[in-house]
């Protein structure tokens, strides 16, 4: 019975019967069929019988073999299904998979198909690698079948292989002389170059003993299978000769009936229809989306794209149904069957139709039908309208408001973000090192106020910005828009820009009172945000229920630049008056007096004496004011019949103002030591936020540095440069622009300088600048001691320690000391460079300890990925003894990019010294997805101007997790002086 299928020999279905006959006499025929097998034959003819039983029980009609299992309790396999998650469509073969799940391309994830994975994926091509890597055995056995015969897929050799072993010994003759191909196996269509790669690929993709073999003849089976029926005719006659003419017969009829039975059966399960009409109209509408949400298209322009679609789908119909009528008319049909055709084919097309008038059918034609579709098929957060009345012209004044409330909701179906906030819920253990919200006092503090220190916490930025201003225009379309994020959520994705959800835009002109409603006494912008103040305060009152648990939401901190801070907080929006820093009531000439001194932070407390004083000064001058406009009213009224006389016949007289605009001016710029008459619209006591508690408007280290100190005062560092005659301006410029910048310094390329009064720079261009000026100018400079180029030291390494990720305790009190140092000598060197936001440096220690690491909260926005893998390769199992590691040359991890021949750091040294490790290989476990660096150690020691030389030793290696190192950030190297050195983007912690 060894020649039977091995539900034929199992004892449960001895009994079971196939179309009627028992499974015993089924055999009595097959051998019959086969020359016969009687019990009374001799040996050599049971051995011809069973090789001949054999051969045709795999060639057995498909429906048969089905029957045989359904008659047995065995239901047929089908083999894995490839179900898409997003769609619930299912594939047996996992190319018409790929081919459907490029529908969902366009979506933020796309998962993979594999039941028992949770896999997933921004892109179909990582999906693609994800598959190959994890999941390859089962791959290789639903999508690849080994053939009975293989063409051989060069043109000019063209021949037949009929076995592996065949296809293993032809193949390489070709690679020898150097042409390349592609698989010819079925579903296959992989290219081959290299020897040694064709061997990698048939060994992991069709191996000897494989699931793909069934179904074959013994043609497909090892060659071990062959052989063990050496001494007959079978397996030569399989192998490499042509069978006999009545065997030959009888295998053609044997095959021919086995495409008529098996034709119904896989009627039920084509896969030909990888898109339904749906899919198509929802592929078209999420395009659509992402012209208007990513691209930031105009209505006007989707609309043109819209339009010119239906215009060459109705141009493509015409030129096809003229081309499919001459070809029906030709076959003799009748009109009234060619015209029922041709209604049927083109009425089944779904860009067509979703772009022309259909009964019953959804359109997206235009804006409105679009906007129907997206609200009813995705999870669309509905903007509310909120009426702010109507402008001196009788304009309606608008702003649209989008339920924090629901975002959050929609934004917790996600389970990855569902769980980095059920993870914040678990209480760290206290740590001496700084490295995000959580660690800071302002954090602790508020954890207080809730039972078990659950809570969402959110940060709520804001920012004015302008579009399309040119002319006459600018600012007058100024929008001022509200964005918030989840705290709870890891830092790498708290700010990226899918996560930064819109709460509120509004124009900015609507939040300033008009001159009325301002002597009136009216509080515009408390009475704007009130649709916002009013959900907050229900958000942390009732809560967001979180897995059947309602967990309050609270407003912990507001973000954005200098000027918008200070007008939400209540604060004067001048930084040139005397109190203009929101954090201390120091005055602007105490600052510049002694640069060093810092007064106690503002409290709630002093926060609101002083809003009371200054409403009081307000009340006086204003009813001054209006006690002049009376007098000059009465003035007027008794001038009046003078007036008339004098003035031209028609002449209407109309009064515009009711103050003079200097003294409206003045009047709106009354505050005591920086605060303003009226408190921040953020203050409530519902709500749990104060201004001045925490204090929690934070600072943003970007706009204080980058684009104010390092701006405007390195253009006056490089002046000196320049008049001590060690360069020009010329080669400066040409030092910037030629610069063989590399790794991410790529991305972020500084710009040349217009003039020495500012730099043209962004924020990112003008740090790389700050990062990289000892490489670029330090060869040029004379004198390493001179007083300007120790001033810009001092400023780098302030940037170093303000941005890092992660501080210390100790770390934050050396920072503290190198501002006063710093600022000593900037009041010496460049006295006309102390603003206001030099002041805020010496703020910055204490800030952070009360916020975390200033990086965490400055307005710069991340992209952050996962993990993209570029140019793999698969490790010999001879490298490394785990053949779950994958070689990589590249890798983006969180959003940073990591390659061979940068430097990560190691450790570091009380004598300013650091070890640093040279990557020369980078791997990826496959089921954990760490990232894995072999690194060549070495020392970097420090200049002391600004970089760190690297030290060439001997070999020493290192073999360590991206997780595990002290600092994520590679370094690139440059060369200086003919030596290899390198600059840090920030400092790290010591270790």
């Amino acid at each position: 019975m060894s020649d039977f299928p091995e539900c034929i020999k199992d004892d449960k279905v001895a009994n079971s019967k196939i179309m009627g006959i028992s499974i015993e006499e089924y055999r009595c025929r097959i051998g019959c069929f086969g020359g016969g097998a009687a019990a009374t034959s001799s040996p050599k003819q049971v051995a011809l019988s069973k090789r001949r039983t054999s051969s045709l029980l795999i060639l057995l009609p498909a429906a048969v073999l089905v029957l045989l299992l359904l008659s047995s309790g065995i239901e047929p396999n089908p083999g894995p299904q490839f179900t898409c998650k997003s769609c619930k469509t299912s594939f047996q073969q996992l190319q018409n998979f790929y081919k459907h799940v490029s529908i969902h391309k366009l979506e933020a994830t796309i998962f993979c198909p594999y039941i028992d994975c949770s896999g997933h994926y921004s892109t179909i091509r990582s999906l693609q690698s994800h598959i190959s890597r994890d999941h390859k055995t089962l791959e290789r056995s639903v999508s690849i079948s080994t053939p009975q015969e293989v063409k051989c897929p060069i043109l000019t050799c063209g021949i037949l292989m009929h076995t592996r072993e065949r296809y293993l010994k032809h193949m390489p003759h070709h690679l020898k002389e150097g042409i390349s191909f592609s698989c010819p196996y079925p579903n296959c269509g992989v290219h081959v170059a290299t020897l040694s790669s064709f061997r990698t690929h048939v060994s992991h993709t069709h191996p000897i003993n494989g699931q793909e073999t069934q179904g074959a003849s013994c043609v497909s089976s090892s060659s071990s299978e062959c052989e063990a029926s050496s001494s007959n005719d079978c397996g030569k006659q399989n192998l490499d000769s042509e069978p006999s003419t009545s065997s030959h017969d009888k295998n053609k009829q044997i095959q021919e009936s086995n495409t008529k039975e098996t034709a119904a059966f896989n009627d039920n399960n084509s896969e030909d229809v990888f898109y339904s009409e749906h899919a198509a109209k929802a592929q078209l509408a999420k395009f659509y989306l992402k012209l208007e949400a990513v691209h930031f298209l105009p209505i006007s322009t989707v609309q043109v794209i819209a339009d010119e679609i239906k215009l060459v789908t109705e141009m493509s119909h015409n030129f096809l149904e003229r081309c499919l009528r001459s070809e029906l008319d030709s076959t003799g049909l009748h009109n009234s069957v060619v015209e029922e055709i041709v209604n049927k084919a083109f009425s089944s097309d779904p860009i067509y139709n979703i772009h022309h008038k259909r009964q019953d059918a959804e359109q997206l034609g235009t804006d409105h039908l679009r906007q129907k579709f997206w609200k009813k098929h995705y999870p669309f957060v509905q903007p509310k309208e909120i009426f702010l009345g109507r402008d001196v012209d009788g304009s309606k004044k608008l702003a649209h408001y989008v339920s924090i409330r629901e975002s959050i909701e929609v934004m917790l179906r996600d389970p990855k973000i569902k769980k980095m906030v059920l993870d914040s819920f678990e209480n760290k253990p206290p740590s001496t090192i700084l490295s995000d919200i959580t660690d800071g006092t302002a954090f602790a503090e508020h954890k207080k106020q809730h039972h078990g220190g659950k809570c969402i916490f959110i940060n709520l930025f804001q920012d004015g910005f302008d579009y399309n201003a040119f002319g006459p225009s600018i600012g007058v379309y100024k929008p001022l828009g509200f964005y918030f994020a989840i705290g709870n959520l890891k830092p790498e994705y708290r700010t990226k820009i899918d996560l930064i959800q819109m709460v509120y835009l509004i124009m900015e002109k609507h939040i300033k009172p008009s001159e009325k409603e301002e002597l009136d006494d009216i509080d515009k912008l408390k009475e704007v945000l009130r649709p916002l103040i009013d959900e907050l305060e229900d958000l942390k009152l009732n809560g967001i229920s979180v897995d059947g648990e309602v967990v309050p939401v609270c407003l912990l901190f507001c973000q954005g630049d200098n000027l918008g801070q200070h007008v939400i907080g209540g604060f004067v929006g001048s930084f040139s008056c005397q109190y203009c820093c929101r954090f201390c009531p120091i005055s602007l000439d105490e600052f510049r007096a002694n640069p060093t001194l810092t007064k106690p932070l503002r409290t709630p407390e002093g926060y609101d004496i002083s809003v009371r004083k200054a409403k009081s000064d307000w009340f006086a001058f204003r009813d001054k004011c209006l006690q002049t406009v009376e007098r000059r009213k009465l003035e007027r009224a008794r001038h009046a019949p003078l007036l008339e006389r004098v003035r031209a016949p028609g002449t209407k007289v109309t009064v515009k103002r009711i103050l003079a605009k200097s003294t409206f001016e003045k009047l709106r710029a009354h505050n005591f030591q920086g605060v303003k008459y009226r408190p921040s619209a953020l203050n409530s006591e519902k709500l749990g936020f104060h201004v001045c508690n925490g204090p929690s408007l934070s600072v943003c280290c970007a706009h204080d540095i980058f684009e104010g100190i390092a701006k405007n005062m390195l253009p006056l560092i490089l002046k000196h440069f320049i008049e001590m005659g060690w360069f020009d301006l010329e080669t400066l410029n040409r030092g910037i622009t030629t610069f063989p910048y590399e790794g991410s310094d790529k991305r972020d390329t500084p710009t040349k300088l217009k003039s020495l009064q500012a730099l043209g720079g962004n924020a990112s261009e003008n740090w790389t600048l700050i990062r990289l000026l000892p490489f670029i100018i330090g060869d040029l400079i004379q004198d390493r001691e001179d007083e300007m180029w120790q001033l810009y030291l001092k400023l780098k390494l302030i940037v170093e320690y303000v941005f890092a990720p992660k501080i210390t305790v100790i770390q934050v009190l050396f920072l503290k000391s190198l501002i006063r140092d710093y600022l000593v000598e900037v009041k010496r060197l460049l006295p006309q460079c102390l603003w206001p936001k030099q002041h805020l440096l010496m703020h910055y220690p204490e800030l952070i300890t009360i916020y975390e690491p200033l990086v965490r909260l400055f307005t710069l926005r991340f992209e952050k990925a996962i993990i993209s893998e570029d140019r793999r390769k698969v490790i010999p199992p001879e490298v490394l003894s785990e053949d779950s590691f994958i070689l990589l040359s590249c890798v983006t991890v969180k959003g940073v990019s990591y390659k061979i021949g940068e430097y990560m750091i190691l450790d570091s040294f009380e004598e300013c010294d650091l070890q640093v490790g040279l990557i020369d290989n980078i791997f990826l476990n496959q089921s954990t997805e760490e990232v894995f660096f072999l690194m060549n150690k070495k020392p970097a020691v420090n200049s002391f101007q600004g970089f760190f030389k690297v030290v060439m030793p001997a070999n020493s290696y290192l073999f360590s997790s991206l997780e595990s190192l002290p600092d994520y950030y590679p370094l690139p190297s440059y060369s200086m002086g003919g030596s290899e050195c390198i600059n840090l983007k920030h400092t790290m912690i010591k270790m």
